[in-house]
């Protein structure tokens, strides 16, 4: 190998050395933006629909549970019977239909006529409902 060659050789092998240390550096910052990505997409701890649903209804100021407004059941919306403490979606819903198959409540105990509200729920959310 002559002197030319083996300069050439440490030139290339220069080359590469400083070519790795560029894909190791990009991939460490693929790395970093990466775990930044998902740490904003994290949101804690894992949570059940229902605390979801609570904190939808807090962030858009609808009635909250405990609160001393009372919910009419009779004009009340999905979203407001959702902030009931126990009524999820499927329940509301459910509500909803009822309501419109009655013609309206005449009174909150009717309420319990809905699959999923018996005595239990009823007592829980029985002091935030009306019909009047």
């Amino acid at each position: 190998m002559t002197e030319k060659e083996k300069q050439l050789h440490i030139v290339r092998k220069k080359q590469i050395y400083s070519l790795g240390l560029v894909v190791i550096f990009f991939i460490c910052v693929i790395v970093a933006s990466l775990k930044h990505r998902v740490e904003h997409l994290a949101i804690g701890t894992p949570r059940t629909s229902l605390e979801v649903e609570k904190e939808w209804n807090k962030e858009n100021k609808v009635f909250p549970p405990g609160a001393t407004k009372k919910i009419n059941i009779n004009f009340a919306q999905e979203h407001e019977l959702c902030a009931l403490n126990g009524i999820g979606t499927v329940v509301s819903q459910k509500i909803i239909e009822y309501r419109e198959q009655i013609n309206g409540f005449h009174s909150i105990e009717e309420i319990m006529g809905v699959q999923g509200i018996g005595e239990k729920k009823f007592e829980e959310i029985k002091p935030y409902i009306t019909v009047e």
